[in-house]
């Protein structure tokens, strides 16, 4: 699991990655919304994580959301680019967008609860 909480955090990532190019709209959503008001701090507002294949067997993904990855309470979730853009909120401010790739790692379990969250 990567976590992404500013722009900087994206060097982490190859420039050419599909996934930095996703994250990177997530994050510059993430701080507009909260331009407008006291700026984006990911301490009250939420932050990204990019998930990996070892995350699928975490019993707790995030002190935030202490169980697995299967059984996020997701508040949404759509699939582009290969990845699966999931969002979880924990209260009327914070959130977690999850980005998640479609890749055959993923469980059966796991890819039920995303695709229960698709719009129709």
């Amino acid at each position: 699991m990567i976590i992404f909480k500013d722009l900087n955090d994206l060097k982490r990532l190859s420039p050419g990655s599909r996934a930095r190019f996703l994250l990177e709209g997530i994050l510059d959503r993430l701080i507009s919304i909260h331009a407008k008001s006291s700026g984006y701090d990911p301490e009250l507002h939420g932050y990204v994580v990019l998930i990996e294949a070892l995350d699928v067997y975490r019993e707790e993904i995030l002190p935030e959301l202490p169980c697995p990855l299967a059984d996020v309470p997701w508040e949404g979730v759509t699939l582009k680019g290969g990845f699966y853009h999931a969002v979880v909120l924990t209260n009327n401010d914070f959130g977690i967008d999850f980005l998640i790739p479609d890749k055959p790692w993923l469980s059966e379990l796991i890819r039920k609860s995303l695709e229960a969250h698709l719009p129709p």
